[in-house]
């Protein structure tokens, strides 16, 4: 709580606030407004075919891609019916029973993690900032905004549990205009 400094004497250190991971619910309810998920598509698939982070967490040698099963979950998410991210979510088949393609995944995909005994505890994530393609623009309706107001970011994060395992892999799409930056605290290893 305090600290020495040459020169300047005992100074009162700042304690750093803790990180909150916030749902997408809550932080849709903060604004006022109310949140909705749609499912756009829940199947099974190749680990190869999902994509290089979802290789990365999920695929222990590079040759067993095309043969590693992963639960892909794609969901619009809402706020007063009006689009604001898409999220597509990539669980590991092995860790899961099969019938996890019927949960509903409207709600908080926190709560079937529970089920399983696990929690998300860190995750890793990669963030862009770019302009929105045209069919983004239409998914996501963009349409009455600036074309400055026009820009998505693009997230790509792997989700570790309480015993540092894979846990998801999500691939999201947000609002640049609905979401108005993240913030990241770096820690030295």
């Amino acid at each position: 709580v305090i600290a020495r400094r040459s020169g300047i004497g005992t100074i009162v250190v700042r304690k750093p606030k803790e990180p909150i991971i916030q749902s997408f619910a809550a932080q849709v309810r903060a604004t006022g407004l109310t949140p909705m998920t749609k499912v756009i598509q829940q199947d099974m698939i190749m680990a190869s075919e999902a994509g290089s982070r979802v290789i990365e967490a999920f695929v222990p040698k590079l040759d067993q891609a095309g043969v590693t099963p992963v639960y892909r979950i794609d969901r619009l998410r809402c706020g007063d019916h009006i689009p604001l991210a898409r999220q597509t979510i990539y669980l590991l088949a092995g860790d899961f029973r099969s019938d996890v393609l019927e949960y509903d995944f409207t709600g908080s995909v926190f709560d079937l993690y529970t089920r399983y005994g696990r929690r998300v505890a860190w995750a890793d994530e990669i963030i862009q900032a770019r302009p929105a393609t045209p069919d983004e623009i239409d998914l996501l309706e963009m349409h009455a905004l600036d074309p400055r107001q026009q820009f998505v970011y693009v997230r790509e994060r792997i989700s570790y549990d309480q015993e540092n395992l894979p846990l998801e892999v999500m691939t999201a799409l947000d609002r640049g205009d609905f979401f108005q930056g993240y913030r990241y605290r770096i820690l030295e290893e």
